[in-house]
């Protein structure tokens, strides 16, 4: 019975997420082209000569100055994830293809550039592996805070909460590696509260996997390979040796595709992406509060994560060592990724909704707000309602940005300052205008549009 309690909430919650993607689809993004460039070259071309496979814009890609060739910056994990659906999206074109509208896109570089109904298919194929890989990561976060002694609603709820109230709910459903980021870290705490709770060396290995695969999809995430030794030590010392061992092994299982893919398509080993790092202001208070698109400046919701993680270590009922050991396993990952991320030059530009960058924290920001929810009624209700407020606060945001009824002065469809957005209260912009503004910009409204005349 508890089973079949815990799949109905959580494929309720995650049905209504679907169904808000197919609405707000964000299609490729920029990126998105790239990580797909990657794809189509290697498995339909088979070289990694990108010259023929760029669509859409040119983010990523820069002229290689002996070989005067376009190469890539990304990673090549996002490739190897979307790899199943690209060629599942293959396999179907026989059956779904045909019917498929005749596309064209316009780059940066190009004119207008028809595609056949095959590519538009295989691209088709990469939109539904980041939504996949979205939902999957909030399954899995779902069954880490049940195996933490939640109930079912209760964490199905906070699942709502982790997409809705946070820049997943425009990133989960954008070309860009974000979603797949998400969909590691959730994978990498599923798995090592899985260990905490029945050390199984096996698991360790899997784990080492997903660092692997997680720094193959955003370099940065690396460093969880380090934070996660350093928690297996600190759980058990003994052995400790051996458990390292396990976990390099699967690390490098998945991450010797790195080095490989650059020596073979740039002809070097080293990544082209040119990371740049300012070391003159404070980290985690610009990343996370300030006013230029700090993560809890946008998504207030998220501070609960310092009650939450004090409540974990205080309360009696999470005294149990597993839940606080996890628990200072997200908090210290969360102030690790954050200390890079806010010392990142690219951060502090404009290209970006809310704080994109740090969506590979949330499962471990979700895991800390798990407890307050643990706590006595009126320390719940207090935190529930905090949470609804989160939600209206920031999804408004989402809301505005993506009707586009605001114009800003660095020419996105985001505000770059948190007060900019005050100029829907003096613009004389209506609930209508909003609708319509929805209705002429979001995809699956227009879609939506085009189907019923």
């Amino acid at each position: 019975m508890n089973r079949l309690k815990s799949a109905i909430c959580i494929s309720v919650v995650l049905l209504f997420i679907a169904l808000h993607m197919v609405v707000f689809e964000q299609g490729m993004g920029g990126d998105g082209w790239g990580y797909y460039a990657i794809l189509e070259s290697a498995v339909i071309d088979h070289d990694l000569n990108l010259d023929n496979n760029i669509y859409g814009t040119y983010n990523g890609f820069k002229k290689d100055p002996v070989s005067g060739r376009w190469i890539t910056q990304y990673p090549p994990g996002m490739a190897l994830m979307d790899a199943p659906f690209f060629m599942a999206a293959e396999r179907l074109y026989p059956l779904i293809g045909p019917r498929l509208p005749e596309v064209s896109l316009s780059s940066e570089k190009s004119e207008q550039k028809n595609i056949s109904k095959q590519t538009l298919m295989r691209i088709l194929g990469v939109i539904a592996a980041h939504n996949f890989y979205t939902l999957l990561g909030l399954l899995l976060l779902f069954l880490t805070l049940r195996k933490h002694s939640l109930s079912a609603l209760t964490a199905s709820l906070l699942v709502a909460v982790t997409y809705f109230t946070t820049p997943l709910h425009f990133y989960g459903q954008s070309g860009m590696s974000h979603a797949d980021s998400f969909f590691c870290m959730s994978a990498l705490l599923y798995l090592l509260s899985g260990y905490v709770q029945s050390p199984r060396l096996y698991l360790i290995f899997l784990i080492g996997m997903i660092c692997g695969l997680a720094a193959t999809v955003r370099y940065v995430n690396g460093v969880m390979l380090i934070i996660t030794a350093g928690t297996l030590f600190m759980h058990t010392p003994s052995g400790i040796l051996k458990k390292w061992f396990l976990l390099g092994i699967g690390f490098l299982a998945v991450f010797w595709i790195v080095p490989l893919f650059w020596w073979l398509h740039a002809h070097m080993l080293k990544p082209a992406y040119g990371a740049k790092f300012i070391i003159d202001r404070p980290p985690l208070l610009n990343i996370l509060f300030s006013f230029k698109r700090g993560l809890f400046t946008f998504h207030p919701a998220l501070l609960l994560i310092f009650p939450g993680f004090i409540s974990f270590i205080v309360k009696s009922e999470w005294k149990e060592a597993r839940s606080r050991f996890m628990a200072l396993f997200c908090m210290l990952s969360i102030i690790v990724l954050s200390s890079i991320y806010g010392y990142y030059k690219e951060w502090w530009g404009a290209e970006t909704y809310s704080q994109r960058y740090l969506i590979c924290i949330l499962p471990f920001c979700t895991f800390c707000i798990a407890s307050l929810f643990k706590n006595p009624g009126f320390i719940r209700i207090i935190s529930s309602y905090f949470l609804v407020f989160g939600f209206i606060f920031s999804y408004s945001i989402f809301i505005i940005s993506v009707s586009q009824v605001l114009t800003f002065e660095h020419g996105q469809m985001w505000a770059l300052y948190l007060h900019e957005y005050n100029a829907i209260f003096s613009s004389n912009i209506s609930l209508s205008d909003i609708l319509n503004g929805l209705g002429n910009n979001v995809y699956g409204l227009k879609g939506l549009r085009a189907l019923l005349g």
